[in-house]
């Protein structure tokens, strides 16, 4: 594949620089020079900056192939709670080289990142490496990217060994385009043209300097000029479902419109107007195929599409995990030098109040029977499995595996509190001193929260443990004066107190 890039295209259209050659002596031979130069103007001139006629070197293809992935969310392995282990770019990697084609592009949506945190970074640095490698024609900004800084993202677009396309997402300053709008690539005598466009995710703060642009004012200044240079226009869009058909809808120039930040994945292609559609979601645990019949002439005819789930039966690229063996050995190089605030964990400074977290030995005098039911769990041992899966210091994972992490009175870091390590009793019930303090004064005890379903699904959830069902799992660590009686599978949260740091993930990712 050749690419070519919107930069380029432009310089291609602008007459030469001014020559440099030495001074001619020869007043002849000036003269012929001049004159040549100037019928070489008159016929070139005219058309300069007119889009040029796309002339097809060879025959066209029967089909283009795109691979698709889209909304990896920071998820470079797989998460390793569970036996079944779903996407991660070791798989994807195998998956993209089965599925290459004579003619093919692979591409990648967005949210490639779960935030814009240093070890969320790191990651997509990783991500970008990796789609590199997968020879990925271009990467999209997705509603995670643009919370970067305007300088993050123009340092990671001229970093990164993958294009970044984005034809909204400007500089707040002064309105310039922080990474390229489109990037056009050949493939099987085919010219393709990616364009990208996000709509920002209201629950999403933009990056610092950053401002993004309509997503129809940005497509109807581009897309006209761009149709009579190509054969086939891709719109990759980071938006919800709604954006994703209006822009199919409002901009017949796109042929196939590839979409992410959806709830399910589409289960077919969608005819909008004359667009075909195909979106993507999961937390990169599947890529879509999509096909699309060229006819002689080069024209973009009926798609198909089919997900390649990324499970147990994908073998993992080797190259693929050394690659996420060393993500893991820079985040814990972080951790080593520079402990939370080195990877970028925000942290708060104790409670103000009189109730803070106590540790599990606390409760253990008064609870002796509940501490040896949790003490014997994978509740006690929660950490020390990061540890072995060399997951200690991504803090994506330490989050469900310590209490309250990043809490001035929760979990610091090693050394700082070793007291909070695994998911002990105020991981689920929330903060403890008022409660020991009451109880220990003979005073009215001041109860502790009711953990409720809910509280489990904040760690327990589809992604992390996709066979869980709260009656099965409280089986495992039933405790209590009432542990016979399976609680109601009511509400997500708490039956009153301090719920503490109970559902509490770093880096909203």
């Amino acid at each position: 594949m050749a690419f070519r890039n919107w930069k380029q295209e432009l310089d291609d259209r602008r007459p030469p620089p001014p020559s440099r050659w030495p001074f001619i002596r020869n007043t002849a031979a000036a003269l012929v020079l001049l004159a040549g130069g100037a019928c070489t103007a008159l016929w070139v001139w005219p058309g300069y900056l007119k889009p040029r006629p796309w002339v097809r070197p060879g025959p066209a293809p029967a089909a283009l192939r795109i691979l698709l992935s889209s909304d990896l969310s920071g998820y470079i392995e797989p998460c390793g709670c569970t036996e079944q282990r779903w996407g991660g770019i070791a798989r994807q990697a195998s998956a993209v080289r089965r599925g290459k084609a004579p003619a093919s592009i692979a591409l990648d949506v967005g949210d490639m990142t779960a935030g814009a945190r240093r070890w969320q970074q790191v990651g997509l640095e990783t991500y970008l490496q990796a789609l590199g490698a997968m020879e990925y024609t271009a990467a999209n900004l997705g509603s995670r990217e643009i919370g970067l800084s305007a300088a993050a993202l123009r340092d990671l677009a001229a970093r990164s060994p993958v294009p970044l396309v984005s034809a909204n997402v400007r500089e707040e300053a002064g309105g310039a385009l922080l990474v390229a709008p489109y990037r056009q690539v050949m493939t099987g005598n085919l010219r393709v043209t990616v364009v990208g466009v996000v709509a920002p995710d209201p629950q999403r703060p933009l990056g610092e300097g950053v401002r993004v642009q309509d997503v129809d004012e940005a497509l109807s200044k581009l897309l006209p000029t761009l149709r009579a240079e190509t054969d086939v226009i891709v719109l990759l869009a980071a938006a919800d479902e709604p954006t994703i058909r209006k822009v199919a809808a409002s901009h017949p120039e796109a042929d196939v419109v590839l979409g992410g930040r959806v709830a399910q994945a589409s289960k077919s292609v969608l005819t909008v107007g004359s667009s075909r559609v195909v979106a993507l979601a999961d937390k990169g645990q599947m890529i879509a195929q999509v096909d699309v019949a060229i006819s002689p002439d080069g024209r973009p005819g009926a798609a198909q599409s089919r997900m390649i789930l990324l499970d147990n039966a994908v073998p993992e690229d080797p190259a693929m995990l050394d690659l996420a063996g060393r993500y893991n050995a820079e985040l814990s190089r972080l951790n080593r030098t520079g402990g939370l605030k080195a990877l970028g964990v925000p942290t708060l400074a104790p409670p103000a109040g009189e109730n803070a977290y106590v540790g599990a030995e606390a409760c253990r005098a008064c609870h002796p029977k509940e501490f040896q039911s949790w003490s014997t769990s994978k509740h006690a041992r929660a950490y020390a499995s990061l540890v072995r899966r060399q997951r200690d210091s991504n803090p994506d994972c330490v989050s469900c595996h310590v209490v309250d992490l990043g809490a001035g009175d929760g979990f610091l870091g090693l050394p700082a509190s070793p007291d909070r390590l695994d998911v002990q009793c105020e991981a689920c019930h929330g903060r403890g001193a008022a409660h020991v303090r009451s109880r220990a004064a003979g005073q009215t005890v001041v109860n502790m929260p009711r953990v409720l379903p809910g509280s489990c699904q904040v760690c327990h959830d589809c992604t992390h443990s996709p066979k869980f069902t709260y009656e099965t799992y409280w089986e495992a660590i039933k405790h209590g004066p009432d542990k016979k009686k399976t609680p109601p599978a009511s509400g997500p949260g708490v039956d009153g107190g301090d719920p503490g740091g109970v559902g509490a993930r770093p880096g909203g990712g």
